[in-house]
């Protein structure tokens, strides 16, 4: 009885920290997005990857032609490494949180939809660290169809 018991507590401690994680850092990154509306956040939640493996979320996403949407990153406090936000499609890369030359963490970047269609969304920590993050997603303007 003991251990289930001790078993019930170990996982409801470790549903609320993830939840508490992703709703703090959703509150966070919501400070930041500006004048743009906001659409959907995508939590992250990574284990520590193993050398040459670094584990990455992916996530499907549609746009439209002639919208700019924003894409705000912000990470736990006790992760050891920045989050990186990329967005492509099947053919090219077209934004990225992080500029690995420079090594300067951006938290974020717009992007100008130039084809409507799927893009991915990908999460990764640097260096394949663990850690926990969001990633918002939202339409800074949208396109109006009668003024071209």
């Amino acid at each position: 009885m003991k251990k289930i018991f001790l078993f019930i507590f170990i996982a409801t401690i470790t549903f609320s920290a993830q939840s508490q994680c992703s709703d703090v850092l959703i509150d966070s990154a919501m400070t930041r997005i500006g004048e743009a509306t906001y659409m959907n956040a995508f939590r992250i939640l990574m284990k520590k990857g193993k050398k040459n493996k670094i584990p990455v979320a992916n996530f499907k996403i549609q746009m439209n032609k002639g919208n700019i949407y924003r894409f705000i990153v912000a990470e736990a406090l006790e992760n050891k490494e920045v989050l990186i936000a990329s967005l492509a499609d099947d053919y090219n890369k077209y934004g990225e949180s992080y500029d690995k030359f420079e090594q300067i963490n951006y938290r974020g970047f717009d992007f100008k939809c130039t084809k409507t269609g799927y893009y991915y969304l990908s999460a990764y920590f640097k260096d394949g660290e663990e850690g926990c993050g969001v990633i918002i997603m939202s339409l800074l303007q949208v396109q109006n169809k009668y003024l071209n």
